[in-house]
């Protein structure tokens, strides 16, 4: 994980056919991060708000559409791309929330 830019960077460093997983880890700003990818593919993303904030993560899965919804809820939340310097999801977290993302 890669946080010191403001923008949250899932396996920056890790070989596309490593198998990783990670929970909680702190990025900037105050979110909790939980991951998890294999061989093929990134399966799992989850962010846990400590503060109201504009959370921005790095789409883990480029040129596909994205969905973000609170944990145990189905309504999406709204997400705005940010392309100035890659595919960035923009979304307003809320603290003590947690949020899923998976691709559409």
């Amino acid at each position: 994980l890669n946080s010191r830019s403001g923008r949250i960077y899932l396996f920056p460093a890790v070989a596309p056919s490593a198998e990783v997983a990670f929970r909680n880890f702190q990025a900037r700003g105050g979110f909790l991060v939980s991951a998890c990818k294999d061989a093929q593919r990134v399966y799992h993303v989850e962010i846990q708000a400590r503060r109201d904030l504009p959370c921005q993560l790095m789409n883990p899965w480029p040129g596909r559409p994205v969905v973000v919804h609170e944990v145990g809820e189905t309504k999406p939340v709204a997400v705005q791309l940010d392309q100035r310097n890659g595919e960035c999801l923009v979304f307003a977290a809320v603290a003590n929330h947690k949020y899923q993302v998976e691709p559409k």
